[in-house]
């Protein structure tokens, strides 16, 4: 043991400055941390801060996550799975299929939907169709 007027990387001492203690590991895949339960910075972009600690990315607001593969299999309500993580809203050409919880892509030659069913904007060089909401 030795004295240290500083912890390292990916250690910290919530008792720094009254001198007291020793330094604590920060939790899994944290850089930078308060206490041995709370991540201040993860160790890189493909994590992000949730409750203090770093979860994979895709397993933000998710139910059940594939830490190893970093893969939502089911995003909590009103989030939608969409390249293996949680979105809110799903993006152009998809629509948030609120039966499977997935980003479901749009009818052919549509750009924004709402439904299997109803296009509201077709892909460029096609025209909207009125009474079927089609392209």
């Amino acid at each position: 043991m030795s004295c240290i007027s500083q912890c390292p990387t990916g250690y910290a001492n919530p008792n720094l400055l009254d001198g007291t203690g020793s330094c604590i590991i920060c939790p899994t895949n944290c850089l930078s941390c308060v206490d041995a339960n709370t991540c201040t910075q993860c160790v890189s972009t493909v994590y992000n801060i949730s409750g203090g600690q770093c979860i994979p990315s895709n397993c933000v607001n998710c139910q059940n996550c594939d830490t190893a593969n970093n893969v939502c299999r089911n995003c909590t309500s009103p989030y939608y799975i969409n390249n293996g993580g949680c979105v809110s809203f799903c993006p152009n050409g998809y629509y948030g299929d609120n039966t499977t919880d997935k980003c479901t892509t749009c009818m052919a030659n549509c750009d924004l939907c709402f439904s299997a069913t109803n296009c509201t904007q077709c892909t460029t060089g096609y025209l909207f169709v009125s009474a079927t909401s089609s392209c």
